[in-house]
C-alpha cells in the first residue's frame, strides 16, 4: 500500500498538480475544458475545489526528534467552506520529517466538522517545500471516512489532492479537490 501510494504521490508530484490551478498541461491551447479533467486510466479530478480555506493557523509543534532528519508533530485548524455544504471546520496533526534539502514529508490525520455537527475522519500524505522567505508549500493526497450519516457522507471512502500554503507566521491557505 505504501508503495502504490508513493507512486502516486510522486506522480503528482512530477506533474505538479498543475492542472488543478485551471490551466491546460496538455491538448491544445485553444481547446476548451470541461467541468472536469480526464487524466489517464479515465480517473477524474474537478477542476473548481470542493473545500477552500483562507483562515488557518499552526496550534502547536512538538519537536519529536532531533537527531538523523528532525521529525515534529504540528496540529492546526481551518476555517473553511465546502461546495454544497458551507462552512466548515478542520482540524488534524501532521507527523513531519524536515529533510536537508528543505523538503518535508508528512502523515496527517484529521477530521471535518459541519456548522450541524456532521464529521469525516481523513488521513492524508504531502510533500512539502520550504520556501526561501520560510513559509511552506504542500502537495499531498488525502484519504476520507464518513463515520456517520450527514452532509458529508458523499466523502466517504473517496479521495482528494490538495495543496497547502503555510506562512512564516503559521497562517495557512487549502484547497481540496475532489479525485473521482
Amino acid at each position: 500500500m505504501q508503495k502504490i501510494l508513493l507512486c502516486v504521490i510522486m506522480s503528482f508530484a512530477i506533474l505538479g498538480l498543475g492542472f488543478l490551478t485551471g490551466v491546460p498541461t496538455y491538448g491544445k491551447e485553444d481547446e476548451s475544458l470541461d467541468a472536469q479533467v480526464t487524466v489517464p486510466n479515465d480517473t477524474e479530478i474537478s477542476l473548481s475545489p470542493l473545500y477552500h480555506s483562507n483562515i488557518g493557523k499552526v496550534t502547536s509543534i512538538k519537536i519529536l526528534n532531533v537527531t538523523g532528519f528532525p521529525r515534529t508533530e504540528v496540529s492546526f485548524i481551518e476555517n473553511g467552506t465546502m461546495v454544497g455544504i458551507g462552512y466548515i471546520t478542520n482540524i488534524g496533526t501532521f507527523l513531519e520529517t524536515n529533510k536537508s534539502d528543505k523538503t518535508i514529508s508528512g502523515q496527517g490525520k484529521g477530521i471535518i466538522t459541519t456548522t450541524d455537527g456532521d464529521l469525516v475522519m481523513w488521513t492524508s500524505y504531502d510533500l512539502g517545500q520550504i520556501n526561501s522567505d520560510k513559509s511552506e508549500k504542500y502537495r499531498g493526497i488525502i484519504f476520507f471516512d464518513a463515520v456517520s450519516k450527514g452532509k458529508l457522507d458523499f466523502l466517504n471512502n473517496t479521495v482528494g489532492l490538495y495543496t497547502s500554503d503555510v506562512g512564516s507566521t503559521g497562517s495557512s491557505v487549502r484547497q481540496i479537490w475532489q479525485w473521482k
